[in-house]
């Protein structure tokens, strides 16, 4: 918990920012914050690039982008932003791409299953 005394008496300024976690006591006014760290593990974000590099292997060299793009109903440019990892594929075309190359959405997402 961190809490904060400020001399102010602009009371309504501070309401605003800090919603319901003001005391007053005379002329000051005391902000009480909740400090919660996460840990890494917590907020992992996918390897969007790994993501995109077995998007590719699915794909394979024999097919182009146009080719997938239209199996799995999205335009080539989509597909190669995925393949860039440039955007997060949705759970849809995860979906699609199982179906598509047999592979686990765990594998396709995180390289394991």
């Amino acid at each position: 918990m961190l809490e904060f005394v400020i001399s102010c008496p602009d009371e309504l300024r501070y309401k605003k920012a800090f919603a319901g976690a003001i005391r007053k006591s005379q002329r000051e006014y005391y902000i009480t914050m909740a400090h919660t760290s996460q840990s890494k593990s917590a907020g992992a974000k996918p390897d969007l690039r790994a993501i995109g590099r077995r998007i590719r292997q699915i794909r394979g060299f024999e097919m182009r982008q146009v080719e997938l793009a239209q199996v799995l109903g999205i335009t080539q440019a989509q597909l190669s932003k995925y393949e860039r990892g440039r955007n997060v594929p949705s759970l849809e075309l995860l979906l699609k791409l199982k179906h598509f190359s047999g592979k686990s959405i765990d594998w396709i997402v995180s390289g394991e299953g």
